[in-house]
């Protein structure tokens, strides 16, 4: 079994060659932002965000309509968390609906195209892109007005750094339009 290997001009490893079972196969090494020690710690950064978001946008929002302690939040503070929730709930609502399409579906018919199902979904991340444009707005807002405690107003920003940093995470893996 030989292997070999291409060096560039610095004299860096950037290629193998490697002979598997079913043939000669090249390797490149991949850049860090494209490695699956980024993506999984920041995908799990998201699902963190994006629950914690929906938690308190939606369902304390519900909570809080529905009790006394309702008077002690402003209308827009309570509209800035309902914003990042339903954002946050749709993101997390597009890949679970993905992966359950991908499982439900038979593969054959991807080869004749992309299901309808998938197509719908795909408007998901867009329109929540589209809402997320509200979320840093928000975000000035509660630093300026000082809405919420400390932590609240930390936990709201860092809930609108992972919504607008969904997206180019989702334009990487080409998931954002209609790329097929």
């Amino acid at each position: 079994m030989v292997k070999s290997f291409l060096r560039s001009d610095r004299g860096n490893i950037t290629y193998m060659y490697h002979p598997l079972d079913l043939g000669p196969a090249g390797f490149e090494k991949l850049p860090w932002y494209e490695t699956t020690y980024f993506h999984i710690p920041l995908a799990i950064f998201f699902l963190i965000a994006f629950l914690s978001a929906t938690w308190v946008g939606i369902i304390r929002n519900i909570v809080r309509y529905h009790s006394k302690s309702s008077q002690q939040h402003k209308p827009i503070a309570r509209l800035a968390w309902l914003v990042a929730g339903i954002v946050s709930l749709l993101y997390l609502v597009f890949p679970i609906g993905m992966g359950l399409a991908l499982l439900l579906n038979d593969p054959i018919e991807l080869i004749y195209g992309v299901p309808s199902v998938m197509v719908a979904l795909l408007w998901i991340p867009i329109v929540a892109a589209l809402i997320s444009i509200l979320l840093p707005m928000f975000a000035v807002l509660a630093w300026q007005k000082k809405y919420w405690s400390s932590w609240g107003k930390l936990h709201y920003s860092i809930v609108t750094i992972a919504t607008l940093g969904f997206i180019p995470f989702l334009d990487y893996w080409n998931l954002l339009g209609f790329r097929f």
